[in-house]
């Protein structure tokens, strides 16, 4: 039996340089006035959400249907929390959606609460960067 050997050589030039991780990506995967579902791979963590209040608003975050955060903005105020470790899926509720904006680790969450004076929820199906 013959050996092939292999062209390629030793793997050493890459020992310095760490493989460049994939970046954070979130997409809309569903949308409609009063709901949103969107996916986030590649997530960092902890996942670090900031809340900014256009105006006054409610916002909410669900994990497992249990409120783990809650807090009315006043306008031009932003807030921060994080999602415990490995949470899957998550919920934000905006009581006025266009009064309010969301970020997932410094990224905008593009919900597109158009001009919609309504409650909007938008669940979150979080993948980790491994």
């Amino acid at each position: 039996v013959a050996k092939v050997s292999s062209s390629q050589p030793a793997a050493t030039t890459e020992t310095s340089k760490e493989p460049e991780k994939p970046k954070m990506s979130i997409a809309m995967e569903n949308n409609a006035t009063s709901a949103a579902t969107m996916k986030i791979e590649h997530a960092e963590k902890p996942l670090k959400l900031t809340f900014t209040g256009k105006e006054r608003v409610w916002v909410g975050v669900q994990v497992n249907n249990a409120l783990i955060y809650q807090y009315t903005l006043q306008a031009n105020e932003s807030q921060t929390t994080e999602l415990p470790a490995d949470t899957a899926q998550a919920v934000i509720t905006l009581g006025i959606a266009k009064y309010g904006e969301v970020k997932v680790n410094d990224q905008t969450l593009d919900f597109q609460p158009a001009d919609s004076a309504t409650q909007k929820n938008v669940t979150l199906n979080i993948a980790y960067a491994s």
